[in-house]
């Protein structure tokens, strides 16, 4: 089974290669020049564009994020006090717990926010210094967060691994290299397919982690989960129902994983949209407007899964198992996906 859906996903990613063969050169774009360097950018001529209603849109995004960014700091410095408020990751095999003990989803909401503010800073910088050559140095680092979160999952709720800061440089390095050297719009392509890549693997990872944790609660009974210090206190007190309700929230626990799989996905169909039809406005303007949606959902993430109470006596998150032959899967899709947009982009154009 594991080597068929392994020839099933090369021959997806074959097939669509081989139709790159049947798609009609697009017309040489022309770069224009950014309004305050003078560099050619990475954007050619933009039928309706309009740069006020453009900043416009970019100026409401950015104040958003900012407002978002804010509330996922003040979230992350002031975590629950009650442990079956703490969410834990439990990375889990076919069968049973890994770890028995979990690890505190601390980091991985630190990172959301981490992420929100990065894409702050290149969001910000591209007001000033349109998408190009030299945005692309800042712009690594938007991507780059969304590898933090990958890897953070992957790895079970936390990074050990003593060599990742050197792979994360040679990425960086990788990343930015080609856009440096390559012409235009080679080095615009290679930076918005493997951006690309990323989008579809965060949506991929974020819906794997809501359907293990689903399948998993629901089998898991109260009696199977160990009790906390906390929970032996209140049952001595009788306060069962203030146990289950300590603090407010809009949604109990695990349904905030939704709203990850919604901001991804906003960004994601954003992003895809941009692409079929980059030579038009409004898809452009909806791209920026799912950055004023996509980073406050993530910020919501972070502050529901402080303030989320859950019938349980501890807050679990599955990370679903991932051997190789998964994460070669996953990687698969996650190019697959890119290019059938890329495909059906030159096709529309």
């Amino acid at each position: 089974m594991q080597l068929f859906v392994i020839l099933l996903s090369l021959s997806l990613l074959g097939a669509i290669g081989l139709s790159f063969k049947f798609a009609k050169t697009p017309k040489k774009i022309v770069p224009i020049r950014d309004r305050f360097t003078g560099y050619p950018t990475w954007q050619g001529e933009i039928e309706g564009f309009d740069p006020n209603r453009l900043d416009g849109m970019s100026i409401a995004a950015n104040a958003l994020m900012l407002v978002a960014g804010i509330i996922g700091l003040k979230s992350i410095r002031n975590p629950p006090a009650k442990s079956r408020l703490i969410t834990h990751f439990f990375t889990v095999s076919d069968d049973s717990d890994r770890d028995p003990t979990g690890e505190p989803a601390f980091g991985f909401n630190c990172l959301l926010v981490l992420y929100i503010w990065v894409t702050l800073i290149a969001l910000v910088a591209s007001i000033f210094i349109n998408v190009g050559k030299l945005w692309v140095v800042l712009g690594v680092f938007h991507n780059s967060s969304e590898i933090l979160i990958l890897v953070l999952l992957g790895s079970g709720g936390k990074i050990t691994n003593s060599s990742f800061l050197a792979w994360m440089l040679f990425y960086v390095l990788s990343a930015v290299t080609p856009c440096i050297f390559a012409d235009f719009p080679a080095d615009a392509f290679f930076f918005k397919f493997q951006g690309l890549c990323m989008d579809f693997a965060l949506a991929i990872e974020f819906v794997r982690i809501y359907i293990a944790t689903k399948e998993h609660i629901r089998e898991a009974g109260r009696d199977t989960l160990p009790l906390t210090d906390d929970d032996v206190n209140d049952d001595n007190n009788g306060d069962v129902l203030r146990r289950q309700c300590i603090r407010p929230a809009t949604i109990n626990h695990p349904n905030q994983l939704i709203v990850l799989i919604a901001a991804s996905s906003v960004h994601l169909v954003g992003n895809i949209l941009n692409t079929f039809y980059s030579s038009r406005f409004i898809p452009l303007l909806l791209f920026f407007i799912t950055y004023a949606i996509t980073f406050p959902l993530y910020a919501y993430y972070v502050y529901l899964d402080t303030n989320a109470a859950s019938v349980l006596p501890q807050k679990r998150i599955y990370l679903p198992s991932t051997p190789t032959w998964k994460v070669f899967i996953i990687a698969m899709l996650s190019i697959a996906g890119p290019l059938l947009t890329v495909r059906i982009a030159l096709g529309l154009q």
